[in-house]
């Protein structure tokens, strides 16, 4: 069994499908992250790319963000906030 968090109902969905039928895994070459589909992998690869717009770092650990609200989530984490929009699901 395992808890995990997501910020939107379609990544939960997303999660629930991969234990409910068995998918192929897409993994990245860079990081060996792995997805259950190849346009989530290819989203993913974009942030191994090398982006010329504006970037905001965290202080803290160095994860780089690409829109200031994702930063500010992020931030949380370090304070040990919870984020209420998150869900939770128990997986066994």
């Amino acid at each position: 069994m395992h808890r995990m968090r997501f910020v939107r109902s379609t990544h939960l969905a997303k999660h629930v499908q991969t234990h409910l039928e068995v998918r192929e895994k897409f993994e990245c070459e860079e990081c060996k992250k792995s997805y259950t589909s190849l346009q989530s992998l290819k989203d993913h690869q974009k942030t191994h790319s090398v982006d010329d717009g504006v970037r905001f770092d965290c202080e803290t650990c160095g994860k780089s963000f690409r829109w200031r609200a994702s930063l500010r989530e992020h931030k949380k984490m370090h304070r040990g906030e919870e984020n209420p929009r998150k869900k939770t699901i128990q997986c066994e």
